[in-house]
């Protein structure tokens, strides 16, 4: 019997808790001969009443204490006595309960369950709390505990104070988990919720200690979507043939599971009290790789494996590209999955042509060996000289080894004179020759030995030297520049000067709204660069254009259709379009699309097909027969709703007019035959009650009110049973 006042969500809730292995005892009257727990007064001091909290003041003063306002330091009511000969058991607030009532601490959260045993007398007490987790420790972080309506354990959430610190964690299916993650073991049926906590999983929160066991045979687990905890109905047939799996819970016939919720690989069906597999995946499996890390998605039966390569004595991850070697890289591989396999090669040697070759530290190639000389290295081939200060003797470096080229000394100019006396500048092989001064000569002109002067004084662009009566040059200004390109420029010469200077205009020129670009003279450009139809060209007259590929287009046929163009060309081209119709207004439509034929009027409705249109449904066809079919005075007088209108006379029956739609009889007094006026202007016949039976020659017949036919008829007969005729004096009534 469950106590009155508790909510139905709390029942389920103090069903699931009770049936865990919770803490129960029996408080034996009042004599206070046994304690709550330490863990339970814990909750009790900050969340239980008065009565409770006495009782944890008692066992555990330093959790409790003492009352600091006046309402909480009045007595409590003393406690019931075991003797007591209401029925029923007094709570700790000295309400009495009935016999088998269940009550909690906490409406809102329950913590303590409290039930009256059938007999009454003393109460008993599970305690909820003793299987509540600890407060995290502190290297987990900065905790925020919370609970949800109903429920008496606290969550926590932790975050770490020193993030860059915590290393992340691998956990039982293999999922990489960043620090501070928390994550569940099934998000549909949460039990157990984790922590990654500095490189190690802890749990924070295990439901599945509050979960009570199979009550017995005739019971069937079940639970709802975020449930931990199955509940169970024992209100089956009890001859109904049972299944157990194989953690204890039973099944009906015909239900079936999975060997596991979140990795299903058997499927087992109960058939008559035996369990049987309908089907196992784990043959489906690949067997266990060397050198992979397995994993699973949830859902999966079968490990997937990510595989790691060895390569020259070290492990390379998947995914990872490394050189075939350290000292001489030639090839990047890659490790796919356990294969390792070329990406690219660095092994591009050129041939080479020496004798001796050597390869450095980190490259792939050979290349020549060096040749040393005066603690200089030099190149294969490269040229050097054995006296720098005097380079005569040419050098050269081949295998490595350094080897005579030529002696330039023989190129040097023999004494002018025999009276010069040669001397040697640094850096020059052939020497130089002091001789007796002797003057030159040019043009009348006498220049003493030494002296220097420019060949065109009006342009000194070369200076000569008079070198004993030998004229040298002495020195020559480098070429003149030309002049700038992109300006508009005049040569102009000045006097004693060696380059002319150049008078320049600078001619722009400009293209374009949405930026304005600008050109210099000579510069040429594209309207488009992606389409280029149009060439410009910046002149002194301004733009101009050179070349305008728009003209040599085709036409488009039809001008409005969808139009393409590759890039780089100018012309536009038509895109083939599928099949379309026209309606009347020039509208088109594809394949399969239902439309009105006239948009304006809506009367036929038709889908476009690829050989035309079929009509889907015409409004005419629902119009009146037209009445000028049967009566020739009718004529059209408009068109509405897709129907023409029609304006027909008057009709006429037995010299009277009736207007369209009127209805009359055609004997009042004897009202046989309906007629209605129809909108052609013809007379239509509603309905009649024509024939009526037949009246014997010679008899009279009855009639009721108005009615089209006799409900009877009178006959006279002599006393020889001859009919005597009657006289007709005309239709006789009957209103009665």
């Amino acid at each position: 019997m469950i106590g009155r006042g508790w909510p139905v969500a709390l029942l389920v809730v103090a069903a699931l808790l009770g049936a865990a292995d919770a803490v129960s005892y029996r408080a034996v009257g009042r004599s206070r001969a046994r304690c709550l727990s330490e863990h339970t007064c814990k909750a009790v001091c900050k969340y239980g009443n008065a009565y409770l909290k006495e009782e944890c003041r008692r066992c555990h003063p330093e959790l409790c204490p003492e009352p600091r306002t006046p309402a909480e330091s009045q007595p409590q009511p003393p406690p019931p006595s075991p003797n007591s000969a209401a029925p029923g058991c007094l709570d700790q607030n000295g309400v009495l309960r009935e016999p088998q009532a269940t009550w909690v601490d906490n409406q809102d959260y329950p913590c303590i369950i409290y039930t009256c045993p059938k007999e009454g007398g003393d109460y008993e007490i599970d305690d909820l709390t003793i299987n509540c987790l600890p407060e995290p420790s502190d290297e987990l972080g900065t905790c925020t505990p919370s609970r949800n309506l109903g429920q008496c354990c606290f969550n926590y959430t932790c975050h770490s104070s020193n993030p860059t610190s915590q290393s992340s964690c691998v956990d039982s299916n293999g999922i990489l988990r960043e620090p501070d993650e928390v994550w569940n073991d099934d998000d549909l049926n949460t039990c157990v919720t984790f922590v990654c906590a500095n490189g190690v999983v802890k749990e924070i929160s295990n439901l599945t200690i509050l979960c009570r066991p199979l009550p017995g045979p005739g019971c069937i687990p079940y639970r709802a979507p975020k449930e931990c905890c199955y509940s169970y109905n024992c209100s089956i047939t009890v001859n109904q043939t049972l299944c157990r799996d194989t953690e204890g819970n039973y099944r009906r016939d015909g239900d079936t599971w999975y060997d596991d919720v979140t990795y299903p690989c058997i499927k087992y069906v109960c058939r008559g009290g035996t369990t049987e597999i309908e089907y196992d995946l784990t043959s489906t499996c690949e067997e266990e790789k060397p050198n992979c890390v397995a994993y699973r998605a949830e859902g999966a039966c079968c490990h997937n494996y990510t595989c790691y390569c060895e390569f020259q004595g070290g492990r390379r991850e998947h995914g990872e590209e490394f050189f075939d070697s350290d000292a001489h890289p030639c090839r990047l591989l890659r490790c796919d999955n356990g294969v390792i396999s070329s990406v690219a090669s660095l092994d591009d040697c050129q041939p080479l042509n020496c004798s001796e070759t050597i390869r450095p530290v980190g490259e792939c190639c050979k290349r020549c060996a060096l040749c040393l000389h005066d603690g200089t290295e030099y190149q294969e081939g490269e040229s050097l000289y054995d006296d720098q200060t005097r380079p005569c003797r040419r050098l050269r470096c081949e295998g490595g080894q350094v080897v005579f080229e030529e002696d330039e000394s023989r190129y040097c100019e023999p004494s002018p004179d025999p009276s010069c006396t040669p001397w040697h500048m640094e850096g020059l092989c052939c020497p130089k020759w002091d001789c007796e001064e002797q003057p030159c000569m040019i043009d009348g002109v006498k220049h003493d030995h030494g002296t220097t002067w420019p060949e065109d004084p009006q342009k000194p662009c070369r200076h000569l030297i008079c070198n004993n009566s030998q004229v040298l040059t002495f020195s020559e200004e480098p070429p003149c520049p030309e002049a700038p390109s992109g300006y508009n420029c005049v040569r102009r010469d000045v006097p004693y000067k060696c380059c002319p200077e150049w008078d320049c205009v600078t001619i722009e020129c400009q293209y374009g709204t949405d930026p304005v670009q600008v050109y210099s003279e000579g510069q040429r450009w594209v309207d488009d660069q992606t389409h280029p139809c149009k060439h410009f060209t910046c002149t002194k007259a301004g733009v101009l254009k050179t070349k305008d590929l728009t003209e040599r287009c085709e036409k488009l046929e039809p001008p409005d259709c969808p139009t393409e163009r590759e890039l780089g060309q100018c012309c536009k081209r038509c895109i083939p379009r599928p099949h379309q119709c026209v309606d009347s207004n020039g509208g088109r439509h594809d394949v399969s699309e239902t439309y009105f034929d006239d948009p304006d009027t809506e009367c036929v409705l038709v889908r476009c097909v690829t050989n035309g249109t079929e009509t889907v449904y015409d409004r005419r066809n629902n119009c009146p027969r037209d009445p000028r079919l049967t009566n020739p005075r009718c004529s059209q007088v408009a068109t509405a709703d897709c129907c023409p209108v029609y304006h027909c006379p008057a009709c006429e029956y037995q010299g009277r007019q009736y207007r369209t739609g009127e209805r009359w009889w055609d004997s009042e007094e004897r009202q046989c035959t309906r007629y209605v006026c129809g909108y052609d202007g013809t007379n239509t016949t509603v309905f009649t009650r024509l024939p009526c039976r037949p009246v014997r020659p010679g008899c009279v017949a009855s009639y009721r009110g108005y009615e089209c036919c006799h409900y009877k008829y009178t006959c006279m007969f002599d006393p020889e049973d001859n009919l005597i005729p009657m006289p007709q004096t005309g239709r006789s009534f009957d209103f009665n």
